[in-house]
């Protein structure tokens, strides 16, 4: 077993142990929740800005340029099936249910695709892959914590083990995906992350602590322009 497929199968067990510790948790009335939000909101949109969407736009144009359309395809999909919960559901307690098995799914199919890639980007390149895996650990750790938690520990252990999972997929299948379905996945991944990180993890109006997401920005933006020269 080489040294990057351990690396992967413990960065993975990572984000799964993230993601079921910070749903137990219930941070709502803490002080600190707003900081870590935004600090979070702000590594994860200089990511997404600065190194996740140029590199999904140079292989698109290198394969083809409807791979773009997957980008659309992940941002569409989620917005259109939170927007219909909304519409057709007024119960207080059935919405909640309702998105609340929304975010599980989602959160279950994401972090599987999550583990894919990243097998993918650290076959591709070292930095490359640690550069993906600490905004989706901040992202994934931010949506534990704001989501309601789970009924069981089994459900929770469930989602946890989604990017695992993706992983040990990845492993199987590696050499029978062509490049372009990496890229189609990268898209889709790109554009569910465009809408959540935009419209739940970017504090609204007068909440959120803007240091904070300054502070994310500056600190990830500065990682992410030294691995440049590298």
């Amino acid at each position: 077993m080489s040294l990057i497929t351990i690396l992967v199968l413990v960065l993975s067990l990572v984000l799964g142990i993230i993601y079921y510790v910070g749903n137990q948790f219930d941070i709502k009335k803490k002080s600190y929740r707003a900081k870590i939000i935004s600090l979070s909101a702000g590594i994860s949109i200089t990511y997404l800005i600065l190194e996740l969407f140029p590199s999904f736009t140079v292989g698109a144009f290198a394969i083809n340029q409807l791979l773009f359309l997957a980008v659309l395809f992940g941002f569409i999909v989620h917005h259109v099936i939170e927007k219909n919960i909304f519409r057709h559901h007024h119960m207080k307690q059935e919405l909640i249910r309702l998105l609340t098995v929304e975010e599980n799914m989602f959160s279950y199919a994401y972090h599987f695709l999550v583990g894919i890639l990243l097998l993918f980007f650290m076959r591709l390149d070292v930095v490359q892959g640690i550069l993906f895996f600490f905004p989706i650990l901040s992202y994934t750790f931010v949506n534990a914590i704001t989501m309601k938690p789970h009924n069981s520990k089994l459900e929770s252990m469930l989602n946890a083990s989604s990017s695992f999972v993706g992983v040990i997929f990845g492993f199987i299948f590696f050499d029978f995906i062509a490049l372009p379905v990496f890229y189609l996945l990268l898209g889709i991944v790109t554009g569910i992350l465009l809408f959540s990180i935009t419209r739940h993890q970017v504090p609204f109006g007068s909440k959120g602590q803007p240091g904070y997401f300054i502070l994310g920005s500056i600190c990830y933006g500065a990682l992410i322009v030294s691995s440049w020269f590298i």
